[in-house]
C-alpha cells in the first residue's frame, strides 16, 4: 500500500510539472505571436542635432506630419524652436525652419525664421503645407517645402485669448495638437482649454467646445465616420468625446479629476499627452505620461474598454515583450498608415511600436460590460457653441481649395 501511495504522488508530480511546463511554453508562444516589437528610430542625448539616425539628437521632439512618401516626416523639436524633417531614403534628419535655441515669432525662409516652443505639426498632401502649431507664440504658421516660406496664416504677436475669427485675425491661445477632418476641410485644433475649428479654405476659427474649469488640452483626434473629436487632457487625466455637430462632451475614458492606473470599462490615466485613432482596430492608443505606458482604447459602441499595450516602469528599453519595455517620458504619438506602426516620441527619442492589429485581441471581454458610462465630470464643464463668426474675409487668406486628406492624426 505504501509503495502504491508513493508512485501516485510521484506520477501526480510528474503530471503537475508536465502542465507547469505547457503553461510556460504557452505563455511564451502567446508573446511571440503578438506581433509586438519595440525599437528606437534615433536620439540620445537632449541637443538639437542633424545627421542620420545614429547621430540625429532631439530635445522634446512632438507631434508628426506624414508626408505621404513613404515613412517621409515632418516633427517639431519644441525645446530647440525648430522645426525638422526625416528622409527615410536617405536616413536623415534636417533642421528646415526655425533657429536652433532661438525663441521668437519671425516669419521668413528657413533657419532665419523663429518659433517659440512649437508643439504640434501636421501635413497636408492636398498642398504640400505644413502646419505647425506654435505654441509659446499663440499662432499657427505654414511651412511650403518647396520654398522655404514660413508665414503665421492664423493669430498674431501679442494675441493671447480664444477670440473666433479669420486668419490673423483669430486668437489661439496655447495651440498644441492637429486632427484633419475625413473630407480634409477642417482642420481640428487642441487649443489648451478649447476645440477649435479651422475652415482651410477660408482660414475661418471657430470655436467646438470650451472648458469652464482649468484644462490642458494638449492632443486631438478625429474619430470614425465624423462625428466624434476625441481628446487627452493631461491636467485632468482623461479621454474626452466632443459631438461635432453639437459640441456636447462626454468623459470618454478615465475619470475626470482621479490620476491612476487602471483598465477595463471604468479606467484611469496619469497625465495623458498624445492620442491618435487606427482605423485598422477601431481603437485609440494614448501616451501616457506619467505611467510610462502606450495604451489602448478600443471604442465599443457608446463605450470605451483601456487595456495597457506596452510599456512597465519609467526607463528606456526596447524589446519583444510588452512588458518588460520602458519608456522615459512619453508625450506624442501617431498611426503611421503606411507601415502600421505606432511612433511615440519619448523625451529625446524616436521609438516605433509594431503590433498586429489584431491585439491585443479585440474579442468580447469574459466580464459583461456595465450598462452605464460614468462621465464624473463637474457639471461647471459645459460645451461652448461656436459663436458667429465676422463677415470680413481674412487678411491672409489662401489659394488652396482642399478636397480630401487622411483620416488619421
Amino acid at each position: 500500500f505504501e509503495t502504491l501511495r508513493a508512485r501516485t504522488v510521484f506520477e501526480t508530480s510528474i503530471s503537475r510539472r508536465k502542465r507547469c511546463i505547457r503553461c510556460i511554453l504557452l505563455f511564451l508562444m502567446l508573446q511571440l505571436s503578438t506581433g509586438l516589437e519595440v525599437t528606437t528610430l534615433a536620439g540620445d542625448q537632449k541637443d538639437s542635432e542633424d545627421g542620420d539616425s545614429s547621430e540625429a539628437e532631439f530635445n522634446a521632439p512632438r507631434g508628426i506630419g506624414w508626408t505621404g512618401n513613404g515613412n517621409d516626416f515632418y516633427f517639431v523639436d519644441s525645446y530647440s524652436h525648430t522645426l525638422r524633417f526625416y528622409d527615410e531614403s536617405a536616413d536623415y534628419f534636417s533642421t528646415v525652419a526655425g533657429e536652433d535655441e532661438e525663441s521668437g515669432l519671425v516669419d521668413g525662409y528657413g533657419t532665419n525664421t523663429e518659433f517659440n516652443q512649437p508643439m504640434g505639426v501636421i501635413f497636408d498632401q492636398n498642398t504640400d503645407l505644413v502646419y505647425i502649431a506654435d505654441t509659446k507664440n499663440n499662432v499657427i504658421r505654414t511651412y511650403d517645402p518647396s520654398s522655404q516660406l514660413v508665414n503665421t496664416v492664423i493669430g498674431h504677436e501679442g494675441g493671447h485669448g480664444n477670440a473666433d475669427g479669420f486668419g490673423v485675425a483669430a486668437e489661439t491661445y496655447r495651440p498644441y495638437g492637429f486632427s484633419f477632418s475625413p473630407d480634409g476641410n477642417v482642420l481640428w485644433l487642441a487649443c489648451d482649454e478649447s476645440i477649435r475649428k479651422i475652415q482651410l479654405n477660408s482660414y475661418e476659427v471657430t470655436t467646438l467646445w470650451a472648458a469652464t474649469n482649468d484644462a490642458t488640452i494638449r492632443d486631438l483626434a478625429a474619430g470614425p465616420n465624423n462625428e466624434y473629436i476625441y481628446f487627452v487632457d493631461d491636467h485632468n487625466d482623461y479621454v474626452g468625446e466632443v459631438d461635432i455637430m453639437t459640441g456636447d462632451l462626454d468623459i470618454f475614458a478615465g475619470i475626470y479629476g482621479y490620476p491612476g492606473h487602471d483598465n477595463g470599462y471604468i479606467s484611469r490615466f496619469n497625465n495623458p499627452m498624445g492620442i491618435t485613432y487606427v482605423p485598422q482596430t477601431n481603437s485609440l492608443y494614448v501616451a501616457d505620461k506619467s505611467n510610462y505606458l502606450i495604451r489602448r482604447v478600443r471604442l465599443v459602441g457608446s463605450l470605451s474598454q483601456v487595456s495597457d499595450l506596452v510599456g512597465s516602469s519609467q526607463g528606456f528599453k526596447d524589446g519583444t515583450v510588452s512588458t518588460s519595455v520602458e519608456f522615459m517620458n512619453p508625450e506624442s504619438i501617431s498611426f503611421n498608415p503606411y507601415n502600421n506602426k505606432l511612433y511615440v516620441f519619448d523625451e529625446r527619442y524616436i521609438r516605433l511600436v509594431q503590433a498586429d492589429v489584431s491585439w491585443p485581441p479585440t474579442d468580447s471581454p469574459t466580464s459583461q460590460a456595465p450598462s452605464f458610462h460614468p462621465t464624473l465630470a463637474p457639471t461647471s464643464i459645459s460645451p461652448t457653441v461656436a459663436s458667429e463668426s465676422p463677415s470680413y474675409s481674412p487678411s491672409v487668406s489662401p489659394s488652396l481649395s482642399p478636397t480630401e486628406s487622411p483620416s488619421y492624426s
